[in-house]
């Protein structure tokens, strides 16, 4: 039977076999390094042991198994699988396999066995694998419940369930979030999952209950960027219901929390864009004059999905007062940054953009643009938004001349076999 090598060994042999002194293998590894490494007496960062194989011209990764080999402890073996990962061409199998083999080895103890479950989920989300990501994580909280590990129970349910809303499967992410919240408040993930119960709510159609239990945990929120979100939830409720006055307090006190944290900025403008659009939706130009002048000092942040937005809104604006051409030009901004993005503004520029195709009698291009957004709105999970865009379309055709009138009435019909039943 062969003997095992050991990390130390093999990087022996291979410099030895390239005739390499130890001085000699990189110029920023020490000789008293490499004879360290090489009797097994110090176990080299990642960043070492890529050096060390690079020196030798062997390909990056050629000794990762050995290297986890080294880790006989589960908590061991997490930090060196932890450092593998951080590498730009993580050895995501190696990693997996190895804990893998210690999470059978580690049932005699059972919390650094949760340790390593969860390190598994984790790493199977980052790589794609979300199925089974969930699967372990639905597992470690089952076994941290029955073992009373509070704060493993919070950080798993918390996570599973902010997958769940990730994939578009509030249904299951629900019983999983209020799983959490019923449970004593520890941690930043805790809060959390009291905000997502509401996301989940409110992407399951469910609004009202989504605006009271936004309102009832307000004051227990302490997070700012999650403040910042419930704010904007709220807002986008009040919104949703004509109550203009109410949704613009919730959209500047978002605006206020965003602006204030360094790591939420790229929210800033989905904020200061409700508060223009409110503004618009209210007519009060003054105030929208006022939020216009706040757009120019975030400039370089955001995404250009939500500069476009912010344009088909000021399209909007100079539309209602009567500056067709600067309408124009924002709405052709508003086109080129918000690219198939589906949000508000791509939705709300090309009803736009048909309602001025008509002004001048163009049918053809308003039912253009209608058809774009009626194939678009079977993909908006969001009833309230579809619903407005629905009665805003309809409301915009059936006020055009008579003779356009005709060309529109199919897009008048599919807009009318649309479900309007979840509006406020």
């Amino acid at each position: 039977m062969e003997e095992e090598v050991t990390l130390g060994e093999a990087i022996r042999t291979a410099r030895t076999a390239r005739h390499r002194k130890m001085i000699a293998v990189h110029r920023f590894v020490s000789a008293s390094t490499i004879n360290a490494i090489e009797h097994d007496r110090m176990c080299p960062s990642v960043s070492i042991l890529d050096a060390i194989s690079q020196g030798l011209e062997l390909p990056t990764g050629v000794w990762d198994e050995l290297y986890l080999d080294r880790a006989t402890e589960p908590r061991q073996a997490l930090e060196v699988g932890n450092r593998l990962l951080a590498r730009p061409d993580p050895p995501y199998r190696c990693v997996r396999r190895n804990w893998l083999r210690l999470l059978r080895q580690s049932s005699r103890y059972p919390q650094v066995s949760a340790e390593l479950l969860f390190a598994l989920a984790m790493m199977d989300w980052r790589h794609g694998h979300d199925r089974r990501a969930i699967f372990l994580g639905r597992l470690l909280s089952q076994r941290a419940h029955e073992h009373h590990w509070t704060e493993i129970e919070i950080e798993a349910r918390a996570t599973v369930g902010r997958w769940l809303l990730l994939r578009n499967q509030s249904q299951e992410a629900l019983p999983m979030l209020e799983a959490v919240i019923t449970l004593p408040a520890v941690g930043p993930s805790w809060e959390r999952s009291a905000y997502n119960v509401g996301v989940a709510l409110w992407n399951l159609g469910r609004y009202e209950e989504a605006a009271h239990h936004w309102q009832t945990w307000q004051s227990k929120i302490s997070q700012v960027d999650l403040r910042a979100h419930l704010s904007m939830g709220l807002g986008n409720v009040a919104l949703a219901r004509g109550q203009y006055s109410e949704a613009m307090g919730y959209f500047e006190s978002a605006y206020t929390f965003y602006g204030g944290c360094v790591d939420q900025t790229d929210h800033v403008i989905a904020a200061l864009n409700n508060c223009l659009y409110t503004a618009a939706m209210m007519e009060d130009w003054e105030a929208a004059a006022r939020w216009l002048q706040e757009a120019p000092q975030w400039y370089g942040v955001g995404e250009a999905y939500q500069w476009g937005e912010l344009a088909g809104t000021q399209a909007e604006i100079a539309w209602k007062q009567g500056r067709v051409e600067d309408s124009r030009q924002y709405l052709h901004r508003a086109y080129d940054l918000l690219g198939d993005h589906w949000c508000r503004g791509w939705f709300t520029s090309r009803i736009l953009h048909a309602e001025m195709a008509l002004s001048v009698d163009d049918a053809d291009t308003a039912v253009q643009r209608f058809d774009e957004v009626l194939n678009a709105l079977s993909g908006l999970e969001d009833d309230t938004l579809r619903v407005a865009l629905v009665i805003k379309a309809i409301d915009i055709a059936s006020r055009a001349k008579p003779r356009s009138v005709k060309k529109l009435n199919a897009s008048i019909r599919r807009f009318r076999a649309l479900n309007t039943s979840y509006l406020y």
